[in-house]
Order: structure tokens, then sequence, then C-alpha cells
């Protein structure tokens, strides 16, 4: 996962600890899975790692400014804009190798 310290300092500075450290595990999963985030309120919260009532507001924070959602998920843009373009990498190495035998 691709992390652009200025680009997440610039849209981060005013988080907490604990929303960062929700974040950074959000992001990291949504990396991970390749797919939204769950809609579904214990599943975040696992994802998230919450642990009492406040750590679970600051996970309901973080989602309500950077995730929308749709459906029954929620989607980061730059979280979507790094996975696609590293989709295009694999599949341009992917083709170089099949080229290369």
């Amino acid at each position: 996962m691709p992390l652009y310290g200025g680009d997440y300092l610039r849209d981060t500075m005013h988080l907490s600890a604990a929303q960062h450290g929700i974040y950074l595990r959000l992001l990291m999963h949504y990396w991970h899975t390749q797919a939204p985030l769950p809609v579904d309120q214990r599943k975040l919260e696992g994802i998230a790692g919450t642990r009492d009532d406040p750590e679970r507001e600051a996970l309901r924070e973080v989602v309500s400014e950077f995730f929308q959602r749709e459906g029954k998920s929620y989607r980061n843009k730059r979280a979507d804009k790094e996975l696609e373009h590293w989709a295009a990498i694999q599949k341009k190495k992917s083709e170089a190798g099949r080229k290369g035998n």
C-alpha cells in the first residue's frame, strides 16, 4: 500500500492519534482486500480495532469524513485510484512477461 506522507499529513493533521490509527487500519484493510469497506458497524469496528465508546465515535468520524457510502459499502476515492493504478501496473508487467516468453 503506497503511503505518501505529505499527502496523508496534509489531509489528516487535524486527526487525533486514535483517529489516525483507525484511518490507517481501514486503509490497510481496503488495500489488502482490494475491496470497499462493509457498512455493517460490527464489521467496521472489528477492522478498525475499536474497543470502547470513544474509539467507536472516532471510527464514525473517520468514516464520515474519508469514505462515501455506496450501497452496502464505504468507498475511498484515493484508495480506489491507487488500486486502479496498481492493477494497471500489474497488467503491464503480466503482458511484458508473456511477450518475453
